[in-house]
């Protein structure tokens, strides 16, 4: 009648794809939530860093130059003191 197949042969089988499925359904869901929900940590800026310490970090690695770096200190003492007021 099952022409030399047990009826239990295909019920494993079955039972590995949804054991996968569901895995994989699993993963991608807590690849998706960590990527909505992840602190900031070594290597994930928040996002909080003034403007006055990325123009001391560009400058510090040498991408501008001290007059480039003077003068965007300059434009945003002027920018915050204007803020102010």
């Amino acid at each position: 009648m099952f022409y030399g197949h047990d009826v239990w042969s295909g019920g494993w089988l079955m039972l590995l794809w949804m054991f996968i499925f569901w895995g994989g359904l699993a993963l991608l869901a807590t690849w998706v939530l960590r990527g909505l929900f992840v602190t900031a940590g070594p290597g994930h800026p928040t996002g909080t860093r003034s403007a006055q310490d990325i123009a001391s970090e560009r400058y510090a690695r040498g991408e501008i130059s001290r007059e480039e770096f003077t003068e965007i200190v300059q434009d945003l003492k002027s920018a915050t003191q204007k803020s102010d007021v």
